[in-house]
């Protein structure tokens, strides 16, 4: 599964976790620390709020599914500093599916580190 999700996001790997909320809200905080970005869609799940909540990242929340947003939230932001961009591939209150090469065309541009959760239809097995 893991290199089938890395192939889609025309990546060499990634790393897939089944824990659920607990993978999410780590993921956020094992990664930000002060002086870093995280930026999420305003409508990721729960998890990734409380993850940021134990960090001492900045966070900012650009509009829903929304790449043109986050890349000019990420224009405001310093080159040299930390950035995390946050967002779910599938949208499980409104089953709406992310822009997923949109959104991660402008974390390249800005050398973002990436966070998504849910490569499933709601519904489905995780």
């Amino acid at each position: 599964m893991r290199k089938k999700v890395a192939a889609f996001i025309g990546k060499e790997a990634c790393h897939i976790t089944v824990a659920g909320y607990i993978s999410c809200m780590s993921a956020i905080q094992a990664f930000a620390q002060k002086g870093d970005v995280v930026l999420a869609d305003k409508n990721v799940h729960s998890s990734i709020w409380a993850g940021i909540a134990l960090t001492q990242a900045k966070a900012e929340r650009f509009a829903h599914n929304n790449a043109a947003d986050l890349r000019e939230l990420l224009s405001f932001e310093s080159p040299e500093s930390g950035k995390i961009v946050a967002f779910d591939g599938v949208y499980s209150m409104e089953g709406h599916i992310a822009r997923i090469p949109e959104i991660l065309a402008v974390t390249q541009e800005h050398n973002c580190f990436l966070v998504m959760d849910r490569c499933t239809r709601p519904g489905s097995a995780r």
